[in-house]
């Protein structure tokens, strides 16, 4: 975290709550009561990625709410950070799941399109006609698929099939919701 020289956290036993204190470079004391919230989201993150006990699986819905757009890599490393490769077996099993609708976090995820601990999915509501008792029943349904990161190449699972032709679409949904924020033109006038 920029700026922040100092953490702390302090059990607060009157009143029965735990209460975050960082120090500034200038020396100025905050408690997360006055903290933003997307300061106080990316300190948690930094706070269980030190944590040699923090074990588990990480849902976070929408990890962007609060948080500044330039501090979206921070949060974006953060996240992946988290996560453990299963295949280490000194190191605690660590996986992050997250939601998101925010196109810059999708970008941010979909770079690092060769490391296997990072995956991107798509989620679409899907209407599914069944036949109960002779009759067409119509539920919605919530059907989860990756979206390949380079055309050609895409996650096999054994247990959820997937077809190329619908990875292709994903990506192509995707790319169409990702241009959608302009992206590459606002990290450019930033830079």
């Amino acid at each position: 975290m920029p700026n922040f020289t100092e953490l702390d956290v302090i059990d607060d036993k009157s009143n029965r709550l735990f209460v975050i204190t960082v120090k500034g470079e200038d020396g100025n004391e905050f408690s997360s009561r006055v903290l933003s919230e997307g300061t106080l989201r990316l300190l948690v993150l930094c706070i269980l990625e030190c944590d040699d006990k923090h074990s588990g699986l990480l849902c976070y819905e929408e990890p962007e709410n609060g948080i500044h757009p330039f501090r979206m890599q921070a949060m974006a490393q953060l996240l992946k950070d988290l996560c453990m490769d299963f295949t280490d077996i000194d190191a605690p099993l660590r996986q992050v799941i997250v939601n998101t609708h925010s196109p810059v976090l999708v970008s941010r995820m979909l770079q690092w399109k060769d490391d296997r601990l990072v995956s991107v999915w798509l989620s679409r509501l899907n209407t599914h006609i069944a036949d109960i008792d002779g009759r067409r029943v119509k539920t919605k349904i919530t059907k989860m698929s990756p979206v390949s990161k380079e055309s050609g190449k895409h996650i096999q699972l054994q247990l959820l099939p997937v077809s190329e032709e619908e990875v292709r679409f994903n990506l192509s949904e995707v790319i169409k919701y990702l241009e959608t924020a302009d992206i590459e033109n606002a990290i450019k006038a930033v830079q």
